[in-house]
């Protein structure tokens, strides 16, 4: 698993302090048949991104090439989050 973990992980960083995400950052929290449920914490200043499910599949098959990297949109503002809370606030 090695391997594949490393390839999965190694264009990833801390979205609050730039830190590269690797093997470190994981902890199993429960082995599930065939999957692990993982904790990420980045290693350097403790962020935590929460609870995820890690399946590698280790069988033999086609390799694949990565995934482009391609910038997505500007994150949610306050104001924006505050706008939502209020709207559905209202739906009482």
């Amino acid at each position: 698993m090695g391997k594949k973990f490393k390839k999965l992980f190694s264009n990833l960083c801390c979205s609050y302090c730039k830190n590269d995400i690797n093997r470190d950052a994981f902890t199993v929290v429960r082995k599930e048949k065939g999957a692990n449920v993982v904790r990420m914490v980045c290693p350097k200043c403790g962020k935590d991104f929460g609870l995820g499910i890690l399946k590698i599949h280790e069988g033999v098959g086609q390799p694949h090439e990565p995934l482009e990297i391609v910038q997505g949109a500007e994150p949610i503002t306050l104001d924006e989050v505050l706008d939502v809370h209020k709207y559905l606030h209202g739906l009482d």
